[in-house]
């Protein structure tokens, strides 16, 4: 589809794998970027889940003014859908200008209504002031670093600083950057999610993670007496340091670990020159809402927006419905062994 804007060509169409450069060239350039529009995303779901790949490309001039990556995924929970994207907290929209935007929105529209989907999903970060209807479940929550070290701790909050400081101190807890330590923070990370009643993604996800990402992928991982009691695997987007994944030991939460965890990855942002400490996105009103509260950060409202062709409502697979209550409990007894079979293939229910 074609449309005049101020005398230049402006055209949308679907993704070419030789858009891949120009594409990604546009993302990190454009403010409204995450990493989650990178084209390494992209080939990160496709390559590990059976979802299929509806990208929409604006162009005008022969250049790159918007994006909006697409996934159709159809299962019981979210029904026939587009989403953008999944297993990512960032998504929707991003054009250099109005014009770009409402054609990529229109485009997208017009696919749902070829595939005969039920909705399209976008997890917009920013309020566009888009028509349709939205949800205020989510918000997510951004801090600028200082730049010494040594100001880390000393902008935490009072009591965090000292449960922090009690961590490292106190218990003698170290930490280690290093992607050998991989199959340990994908164990952690099942150990956690089951505990959480959740299922998790399995090590070939997290394989595909480092593959896609590169020197991009930054695993923290905590020790306690030799042993790896908790991990956290970020990705370096731009000047901002994002902490994505996470797991740690139950039993070792009177240790403090988290506190010091986040203590010693914002240093390590420090160190390495970030700008931005990303903490990700939370429930409103959840454990890890008032976690980053706890830790000095400041909530902002995410824009997910819906447009609902043939869905009566938007989705609510979330740990906020209380229908899944009785699947979390159960879940979580599950024994770790079938957990770790059975999460992988479980996770294409909830993207």
């Amino acid at each position: 589809m074609t449309e005049a804007t101020a005398g230049t060509a402006l055209r949308v169409r679907a993704w070419r794998d030789s858009d891949r450069e120009a594409w990604d060239r546009f993302v990190l350039a454009h403010p409204e970027g995450t990493l989650f529009h990178l084209s390494a995303w992209k080939r990160l779901v496709e390559g590990t889940y059976p979802f299929d790949p509806e990208y929409l490309l604006a162009e005008a001039g022969g250049e790159v003014v918007g994006v909006l990556p697409l996934f159709r995924v159809r299962n019981v929970l979210f029904g026939d859908a587009l989403l953008s994207v999944p297993f990512a907290v960032y998504g929707g929209v991003v054009a250099r200008e109005r014009a770009p935007r409402e054609a990529l929105l229109r485009a997208a529209e017009e696919r749902l209504r070829a595939l005969d989907a039920d909705l399209l999903e976008l997890r917009q970060e920013h309020d566009l002031g888009l028509p349709h209807p939205g949800t205020d479940l989510y918000v997510t929550f951004r801090k600028r670093l200082p730049e010494r070290v040594e100001d880390v701790l000393a902008g935490l909050p009072r009591k965090t600083r000292a449960a922090a400081r009690k961590g490292r101190d106190g218990f003698q807890l170290e930490t280690v950057v290093s992607l050998d330590n991989l199959d340990r923070f994908v164990h952690l990370f099942l150990l956690n999610k089951r505990h959480l009643g959740s299922p998790a993604f399995g090590p070939r996800f997290f394989r595909k993670v480092v593959e896609e990402f590169g020197r991009s992928v930054l695993l923290l991982t905590v020790l306690h007496g030799g042993r790896a009691v908790a991990a956290v695997l970020c990705f370096a987007f731009r000047e901002t340091l994002v902490p994505y994944f996470s797991g740690a030991l139950e039993e070792t939460e009177p240790l403090r670990i988290n506190n010091y965890m986040y203590l010693r990855l914002m240093e390590i942002a420090v160190e390495r020159g970030f700008k931005e400490f990303d903490f990700g996105r939370s429930r409103r009103g959840s454990g890890a809402y008032k976690f980053k509260e706890y830790h000095g950060f400041e909530a902002t409202a995410l824009h997910y927006r819906y447009v609902l062709r043939k869905a009566r409502s938007i989705p609510s697979a979330n740990p906020s419905n209380p229908r899944f209550d009785c699947v979390r409990r159960l879940w979580s007894r599950v024994p770790v062994p079938i957990a770790r079979v059975a999460g992988p293939f479980l996770m294409r229910y909830f993207p």
